[in-house]
């Protein structure tokens, strides 16, 4: 309390009061404990980004395209094709270097089991609205809320250019490995 006299308004007095410091003080300086609790807050700055994902994405799959694409006039075969050549469950549809839609095996299996003909059917006829965007900057959770939201995945741009896609399991694997 004699200290406490002294502070301004300002300063910040924390206490610890334990019942004997077993198992609890330690807890209280280690940072694994507390991040695993929900209690240590990263300032805004330590908080990795998009682009901290898509690096992480890009050194573990060499050799898969940062953002494999379709465009609207491409047949849906081909974007079949393209789904199963990548092992990829979404692709952007591109046109003119913007993203002009998307389209998912979702889209393609409810077509194929409407009975409809897939033949003569474009990209452009079937596919959905462009994915959300995020900038390579904006921190990785605002992934995560978009992907609870409903998104199946996050176009990341950086300067206006598409860099690359990040998916549930992009992020998850982000968050298990790299972290």
């Amino acid at each position: 309390m004699t200290y406490a006299r002294r502070l301004t308004p300002q300063d910040i007095l924390v206490v610890l009061l334990p019942d004997t410091g077993r198992g609890y003080l330690s807890k209280q300086y280690n940072d694994t404990w507390l991040r695993e609790n929900g209690l240590l807050v990263q300032a805004e700055g330590d908080q990795p980004t998009m682009s901290d994902v898509l690096a992480y994405r890009r050194s573990h799959s060499q050799s898969m395209p940062m953002v494999v694409s379709i465009g609207p006039e491409d047949s849906i075969a081909d974007a079949v094709e393209l789904l199963r050549r990548y092992g990829i469950s979404q692709t952007p549809v591109m046109e003119k270097g913007e993203m002009v839609g998307s389209l998912t095996e979702d889209l393609l299996l409810r077509r194929l089991l409407s009975g409809e003909p897939l033949e003569t059917t474009t990209v452009g006829q079937l596919q959905g609205p462009p994915f959300s965007v995020l900038d390579a900057g904006a921190a990785a959770r605002e992934a995560y809320t978009l992907f609870n939201a409903g998104q199946s995945a996050v176009a990341v741009t950086h300067n206006g250019l598409l860099e690359g896609l990040v998916t549930k399991s992009d992020l998850l694997e982000f968050w298990a490995h790299a972290r």
